[in-house]
């Protein structure tokens, strides 16, 4: 996202295509804590449908615990990236990053598959104004898919054509 100052300088015919502060919702770490946020003041029963998520270095010990309770593959990613870059499924604890902030959480290794393909949809909404919030949503989508078939068998853990959907990777 665009820095404060970035806005208070743009003159008076120019645009941008970013609101202030819309990276609490296109950075996979601060999209998380607004989640986690939500489900807390309104009960996690209606936020179940995203994994439990952790964004290290600050929850490496709670994210530790589970890692070990729970025999489940685990996907990480970093915080600020896009177009797939440096996701992969996590088969060996000494492959976790420490060093950089990332997100890591529960893979869904049970996905909705067309034709035995990953996918992922995208519905384009344009956003005029937060308050009122005024929202419209473009009648078209977009369908992105992999290009393998999925499979969680141990050798195809490391195939992102197999689990990702990102074009970049998919061309």
């Amino acid at each position: 996202g665009l820095k404060d100052q970035v806005y208070q300088d743009l003159c008076e015919l120019q645009r941008v295509n970013h609101f202030p502060g819309s990276t609490e919702l296109t950075r996979k770490n601060r999209m998380w804590a607004n989640f986690a946020q939500m489900a807390e003041a309104f009960g996690e029963g209606d936020f179940d449908f995203v994994p439990r998520t952790y964004v290290l270095p600050d929850d490496l010990e709670a994210f530790m615990e589970a890692y070990e309770r729970e025999d489940a593959i685990w996907i990480v990613k970093p915080s600020a990236s896009s177009r797939g870059r440096g996701i992969f499924l996590l088969t060996d604890i000494k492959e976790l990053p420490l060093e950089a902030q990332t997100v890591v959480c529960r893979y869904v290794d049970n996905p909705l598959l067309i034709q035995g393909l990953k996918f992922d949809l995208r519905v384009y909404v344009l956003v005029t104004g937060y308050d009122p919030l005024r929202a419209y949503v473009y009648r078209e989508g977009l369908v992105r898919f992999a290009s393998m078939p999925y499979s969680k068998e141990a050798r195809h853990l490391r195939d992102a054509y197999r689990h990702l959907t990102n074009y970049s990777i998919n061309k």
